[in-house]
């Protein structure tokens, strides 16, 4: 799984956080905001069976994403 954050107009500060599984080039979320809660909020709305098998995560130095997957 990925997790990054895209700018949707460049040069604004408008941002959706991008959730994909890199495994089978699939987009899994567009979460319309990179704020750590809405993140946990829409993470967290994932059936516990498919968190469950989430094996490794890639995602920025963003502090934000690092709590959001370890919690």
């Amino acid at each position: 799984m990925i997790i990054d954050e895209i700018s949707q107009r460049k040069g604004h500060k408008n941002f959706v956080t991008v959730v994909a599984d890199i495994d089978r080039h699939k987009l899994l979320e567009m979460i319309p905001s990179h704020k750590q809660e809405k993140i946990m909020e829409t993470l967290m709305q994932q059936p516990l069976v498919v968190r469950e098998q989430v094996e490794e995560v890639s995602v920025d130095m963003w502090g934000g994403f690092c709590i959001s997957v370890v919690w």
